[in-house]
């Protein structure tokens, strides 16, 4: 350029090609076409950034819950902590801070850019007509996708209607803005074991409702099961620290002040098997807790089933009868939700998508990743096959987490 800048276009294709001299500014065009978008941020164009505090733009049109989703995530977490709305945190354990507050995402359809075509209202017409040839011809999630910019629009994922945020037509998102608080029920841990890939462990608190509320999470690699152990033990630490803030805020009774314990520790049935070592992973987290994990037996099905159930409850009156809508159809709300900051289980659950079987007949349960965030899956369908499987309890929904 004449005023010195200089302009490059390069493809993802080979990403070597991506290293090199620092930059002031990246576009990366159609990211989500990239399966190792992720990857090449990360080792190949963030780096080249550094030298002159540069930024970096992705703009793509969505292929699902992908890497380019995962980023967009970041951003939608970076606008709630610049509001406030979500605390920035420091892991001291990790060395790593979840502050996204430099990311920034934008989500628009093809009826937000009035020059689509010649003018605004020929913009809309041939918008319009492209759900019109989408709907005749069964392609109507490839329109969403080409058009509105949604994310959902993917056929075989396995947790559909998963909602971060409310929408026009569904107000009732699974990811809060939760704070967590002593009095609201008990609490649980838990675990998935793993090393080769990141250990898995969730932290739930379940209300009077029987509403599932997922607090907290711990997605570390190369994490022994006596880590893991450890891990726990000290979110009982923080939540025994946080309650007692909480109550003296409160000028609560002091008999009713108590330190804070995980209800169960619920681990993979596998964890109990006897090792080489002649060990099992839950005698390692029993000698770390001074209590042994539980579990049940079960399949990935049973437990995706389980968590769609409490995805989308059945809602009934104080009589236990069903509540139906104008429609006659039985009115279903969320029981299950997920806070802001535990982005790994959210991309779990929204990228996770079904098993293929033989003949690519898709099952019932999620198939692996290969980054490991089944294991925060796994550990959650331990934690509801636990507490609600064959218990024959009947919970009569009046409302869910505000």
């Amino acid at each position: 350029m004449p005023w010195g800048s200089v302009l490059e276009a390069k493809s993802m294709e080979n990403p070597d090609s991506l290293a090199g001299e620092a930059n002031d500014l990246v576009i990366v065009d159609e990211a989500a076409l990239n399966a190792s978008l992720e990857d090449i941020w990360m080792q190949m164009l963030q780096p080249t950034l550094m030298d002159k505090s540069g930024s970096a733009i992705f703009i793509s049109t969505p292929r699902g819950k992908n890497g380019f989703y995962k980023l967009f995530l970041y951003g939608q977490t970076g606008r709630k902590q610049r509001e406030g709305k979500l605390a920035v945190t420091f892991d001291n354990e990790a060395g790593v801070s979840n502050d996204m507050q430099d990311w920034s995402s934008f989500q628009k359809s093809s009826y937000d850019n009035p020059l689509l075509a010649s003018d605004a209202k020929t913009s809309k017409e041939e918008i319009d007509s492209a759900y019109r040839r989408a709907a005749l011809s069964g392609k109507l999630l490839k329109f969403k996708q080409e058009y509105l910019a949604d994310f959902e629009a993917v056929s075989d994922s396995c947790f559909p209607g998963f909602l971060v945020d409310p929408t026009e037509t569904n107000p009732f998102p699974h990811v809060v803005d939760y704070i967590w608080h002593p009095d609201e029920g008990p609490v649980y841990a838990a675990c998935d074991h793993n090393f080769a890939k990141p250990a898995s462990t969730i932290f739930a608190q379940v209300n009077k409702y029987g509403d599932v509320v997922i607090f907290d999470e711990k997605f570390t690699p190369h994490t022994t099961s006596y880590m893991q152990g450890q891990q726990i033990l000290d979110k009982e630490k923080e939540l025994s620290s946080q309650a007692i803030r909480l109550w003296k805020s409160e000028s609560a009774e002091l008999n009713t002040r108590r330190r804070i314990t995980f209800e169960s520790i619920v681990a993979d049935i596998s964890g109990d098997q006897v090792q080489l070592s002649g060990r099992t992973a839950w005698d390692d987290i029993e000698s770390v807790l001074g209590r042994r994990p539980v579990g049940l037996k079960q399949d990935r099905e049973t437990g995706a089933n389980m968590i769609r159930l409490w995805m989308n409850f059945p809602q009934f009156d104080h009589k236990g009868s069903p509540i139906f809508d104008t429609d006659k159809q039985q009115i279903k709300r969320p029981k299950l939700f997920i806070t802001r900051n535990c982005v790994h289980t959210i991309y779990a659950m929204s990228t996770a998508v079904f098993k293929k079987g033989k003949n690519g007949v898709l099952k019932e349960d999620y198939d692996e990743s290969p980054e490991g965030y089944e294991g925060l899956l796994d550990a959650l369908r331990y934690l509801m096959v636990h507490l609600f499987h064959d218990k024959g309890s009947h919970f009569t929904v009046l409302k869910g987490v505000n």
